[in-house]
């Protein structure tokens, strides 16, 4: 497991790798053959596409690895924390972080930044597009009261309300919009009436099926992960899917297959228009197939639930149980460091991504449950600082002429020191022993002035 930083880059590094595994592995079954029912396959996609965001959000927030993953340098602590302080007593400094790794999370910092640019302006790029098709569906202008009553008398057949249906002179084939509304293009009107209500059958499976909406989410999705090819690869596997499947929903929807088919020819014959963000006919590449299956259709292939949800689970099993980043590590800023000399300076700095715990200190002495400090050197001072998820606490000690003063503070405001402040200092200074090689304990045996 490489450890990064609080930036968004543990996140995409391990959501590149749970996509690889899991698209790489949708692609292989699909290809060999093993899984040939249409529904399956979109599952499957779907599943490989959906399940990797899924695991690696999971796995960057804290899911459970199925490998064995530790930080090195906390059982060095405890091994240093557990030797004699004798053994401590040079000048010590050091960082555990391997300079492989840091310049490592740096270049990988780096590549994240170039990917949220390119992201940024593919988003722009989407959502000018987006704004392109809003304006294509205000332009567009109504439909032939012969072709609006084909249209009516469908959705009537089906059992469900009729969206807006509409003409536009910029298109070269029919489009469901995410709206559900259908675009269609001029040429649609002269064609026979089998053939329209073809047409119109397959373009209302697209708003059945919701295919407009998933291709939306595709695209935004391709487009935020833009460096990953697979998920380009994934999102024209679905649309292509879509395709296959709202022909095959308009024939059982009493479509005419040849009808829809020569729907398809007439469409790729006519030069192509605008290309907004919709599920279109002419979107499918694979029109020989497409065509092939409508002339002679195969027998469908039942797919029981039982199978829709084994992919689901194998696929976010897979991404489960994949290698990911841990967002507390070493990197540069995410480090722990210890100095401390003969004459009883003290200085630990543990840091993890943005969280920071600090210890300074003369020559001090703690009290038996370690909730504080009980002595420290004539005007001495033992300050500890804990900054984690944007909240500083801090407690301060001095020595001085009156004697011992102690102060207790929560995001710059003075708080009581009571039972709970002594408890999270005893809490604090156990972690400092678990997770520096110094132990607090150690130095309770130095001589106070």
């Amino acid at each position: 497991m490489i450890p990064l930083s609080d930036s968004p880059t543990p996140l995409l590094v391990t959501w590149l790798v749970h996509s690889s595994l899991c698209l790489a592995l949708c692609w292989a079954l699909e290809r060999a053959g093993l899984v040939r029912s249409l529904r399956a396959r979109e599952y499957l996609w779907r599943a490989a596409l959906l399940g990797s965001c899924a695991t690696a959000a999971l796995r960057t927030l804290g899911l459970p690895s199925f490998e064995v993953a530790g930080e090195p340098e906390l059982g060095l602590a405890r091994l240093l924390a557990s030797a004699p302080p004798a053994t401590l007593s040079a000048p010590t400094s050091f960082s555990p972080t391997p300079p492989g790794i840091e310049g490592l999370s740096r270049a990988l910092d780096l590549a994240c930044l170039v990917w949220a640019v390119g992201a940024a302006l593919g988003l722009l790029r989407l959502a000018a597009v987006g704004l392109r098709t809003s304006g294509l569906a205000r332009r567009a202008r109504p439909a032939s009261p012969a072709l609006l009553a084909r249209w009516r008398a469908l959705c009537a057949r089906q059992g469900v309300r009729a969206s807006e249906l509409s003409l536009s002179d910029e298109l070269s084939g029919p489009v469901s919009l995410p709206s559900r509304a259908v675009l269609v293009p001029p040429w649609v009107e002269e064609l026979e009436p089998r053939q329209q209500d073809a047409l119109l059958a397959h373009e209302l499976a697209h708003g059945e099926r919701r295919d407009p909406l998933w291709h939306l989410g595709a695209r935004v999705l391709s487009t935020l992960l833009w460096p990953q090819p697979l998920v380009h690869c994934a999102r024209r596997r679905l649309e292509a899917l879509a395709e296959f499947a709202a022909d095959r929903w308009a024939v059982a929807a009493g479509a005419e297959g040849r009808a829809l088919a020569e729907c398809l020819l007439a469409c790729a014959e006519r030069p192509r228009g605008a290309r907004p963000l919709a599920s279109a006919l002419e979107g499918s590449s694979a029109l020989p197939e497409r065509i092939e299956q409508l002339l002679a259709p195969p027998a469908p292939n039942r797919l029981t639930l039982g199978l829709c949800t084994a992919a689901w689970l194998g696929l976010v099993l897979v991404g489960a149980g994949a290698p990911g980043c841990d967002r507390a590590g070493p990197r540069n800023g995410s480090r722990t460091s210890v100095f401390y000399d003969s004459d009883g300076t003290t200085e630990v700095e543990i840091q993890r991504g943005g969280d920071r715990l600090t210890l300074a200190s003369d020559v001090f002495v703690l009290r038996d449950d370690l909730g504080g400090v009980s002595t420290l050197q004539p005007d001495g001072r033992f300050t500890l600082t804990l900054l984690e998820r944007g909240e500083r606490t801090t407690y301060r000690a001095e020595q001085n002429a009156a004697g011992l003063h102690e102060e207790f503070e929560r995001n710059g405001s003075p708080v009581p020191l009571d039972a709970t402040a002594r408890t999270w200092i005893t809490t604090t200074l156990e972690r400092i022993a678990r997770e520096s090689s110094f132990d607090p304990r150690g130095r309770t045996t130095s001589a106070v002035r």
